[in-house]
């Protein structure tokens, strides 16, 4: 979660978005990573398109293995299964649903698919397609209303009802796709704020662990987004371990919204908003990561305050955030405010 751009987990897709960093998802299509002329268990072309449409709607990126031989040829069976995947994206429009797509914290993850985001779309695509007049429940984390729907791939309508929690989705006739059938949702999202116009958070450094005393440097910091690996500390003046760096102003949201805030620190860190302390990892630690949630108001300027120290060895501090219609990501300068 600090080290380099991405997470790598091996073969397997986490059941949730990685917290406080980028993603991609390490898989071979047969049992090895290299050429194995023996290795004939390769994946089907249905698990590597619904694999991928997994992590898609998860917010990762699929990384997949193709173990050229010695020659640089690509097996067969690999060649096929790449084809099948490639005509799958290239149909009705399905690609979608993956390239530029990503995870919506709208809606839960369903048992008969994956939902991915793309702007004010969604993207059902259904691996278990229902009996005729059979629904699909789409459930609901957060208002939103639905204003279209259709299968791609195919003229026919998909009745759309409100429905306990969220929606029932009513597709008509056989799936398009045996490998998975998509629905495009057109939704309306949120009511969002205008765009920022922030310049970051005050940033104060301390030649001590105890912020004691005048801090050696101040000045603003863009994005809370620090890994002093190669810089050392904040500040020349500053040394490279018994440091600390308090960051206040304020932070600006998009929606009205029940917010995820993420740290990823060493060696610790405390967070207040709006005066109230919602991350309090004061005993010192290794790199981990800590949340919080909150309910914010769009476009209002909440007080906020971190607080970190690092003791000895390497140092780092993220300020991640998330909602039902924000994907995780670093805290941009646009909506932060020094003070």
């Amino acid at each position: 979660m600090v080290d380099g751009d991405f997470g790598t987990p091996e073969q397997e897709i986490p059941a949730e978005p990685v917290d406080g960093q980028l993603w991609e998802s390490c898989m071979t299509l047969n049992d090895h990573w290299g050429y194995a002329r023996y290795d004939s268990n390769w994946k089907s072309a249905t698990t590597v398109v619904r694999d991928l449409l997994d992590v898609a709607s998860r917010g990762g990126n699929y990384l997949l293995n193709v173990g050229p031989d010695r020659l640089g040829r690509i097996p067969q069976p690999s060649v096929d299964r790449l084809r099948a995947t490639r005509r799958w994206l290239a149909a009705h429009g399905q690609g979608a649903a993956v390239y530029g797509a990503g995870h919506t914290g709208l809606v839960a993850a369903p048992p008969w698919g994956a939902v991915s985001r793309r702007g004010d779309e969604l993207y059902a695509s259904v691996t278990s397609w229902p009996a005729a007049g059979k629904a699909l429940h789409l459930t609901a984390r957060a208002p939103f209303r639905i204003t279209a729907a259709r299968v791609l791939g195919s003229a026919r309508p998909v009745t759309v009802v409100r429905a306990g929690d969220g929606y029932d989705l009513t597709p008509s006739g056989p799936a398009p796709d045996s490998l998975a059938s998509v629905l495009r949702l057109t939704i309306e999202p949120p009511p969002e704020a205008p765009a920022g116009t922030g310049t970051g958070l005050t940033a104060r450094s301390w030649a001590n662990d105890s912020f004691t005393g005048p801090p050696a440097v101040t000045g603003v910091d863009p994005t809370v987004n620090k890994s002093y690996r190669f810089d050392g500390s904040p500040d020349p003046g500053v040394p490279a371990d018994h440091f600390s760096t308090r960051w206040t102003g304020f932070l600006q949201p998009r929606f009205d919204e029940t917010y995820t805030l993420t740290t990823v620190s060493d060696d610790t860190v405390r967070l207040w908003l709006d005066g109230r302390l919602l991350i309090d990892s004061a005993t010192p630690h290794g790199p981990k990561v800590d949340k919080a949630t909150i309910t914010l108001q769009a476009g209002h300027r909440h007080r906020i305050r971190i607080d970190h120290t690092e003791r000895t060895g390497e140092a780092h501090m993220k300020l991640l955030w998330s909602s039902p219609s924000q994907s995780q990501q670093i805290v941009p300068q646009r909506r932060l405010y020094p003070g």
